[in-house]
């Protein structure tokens, strides 16, 4: 997105901006769509406002460079609006929909790799499909994950060199205490643990 918006825009800022917060407001709208689909219209339509508002969201709308977390999130909605009316099975075309999205945000951030336990929970618990079923309707986004992973952290261990996303070289303790940290952030406690 940032190459189509230096593509038409160059430098502008504006025009950065504008695409930043486009997909926001997208963003806002899917959630709330996604919402009506279990809940009455003022829950749904409160809980999209708080979203769009929320403070913790400020940096992505704000900064152009953090368009990644709002890419992810757009690819992550529409994914759970695909698998919405999943129980009975994907059609060839949501099969195809759903990888081509789960790639979109593997190009967008790494994280991405929750998508599938994030999918699948989601057909477990709001949908009540049974992990075999959850297993046949989300083998393509499993298979793109075991390729991900082969890819981006097999290959450069195999091969000698640093990971490119240097979780190759973390330690366990690295990982817990990284984790805790974002615990007490989100919590409004602050950063415990800096790089």
């Amino acid at each position: 997105s940032l190459l189509i918006d230096y593509s038409c825009a160059a430098t502008r800022a504006t025009w950065y901006n504008v695409t930043t917060l486009a997909i926001h407001l997208l963003n806002v709208w899917l959630l709330y769509v996604l919402l009506m689909r279990g809940s009455r219209w003022p829950v749904a339509a409160i809980i999209a406002f708080l979203f769009g508002i929320s403070s913790y969201y400020g940096e992505v709308t704000l900064w152009a460079t953090g368009r990644t977390d709002s890419l992810m999130l757009l690819f992550a909605l529409t994914g759970f609006l695909l698998l919405e009316q999943a129980q009975n099975g994907l059609s060839r075309w949501r099969h195809a929909a759903l990888v081509l999205l789960c790639a979109g945000a593997m190009g967008a951030k790494e994280t991405w790799a929750l998508f599938p336990a994030l999918f699948a929970l989601f057909l477990w618990l709001m949908k009540g499909v049974s992990p075999t079923n959850i297993l046949k309707l989300l083998w393509p986004v499993f298979a793109l994950l075991l390729a991900y992973v082969a890819v981006s952290l097999g290959l450069p261990i195999l091969a000698g060199t640093a990971a490119p996303t240097s979780y190759a070289t973390a330690t366990p303790l690295y990982g817990l205490l990284k984790f805790c940290s974002m615990l007490a952030m989100y919590a409004g406690g602050g950063a415990l643990y800096a790089k």
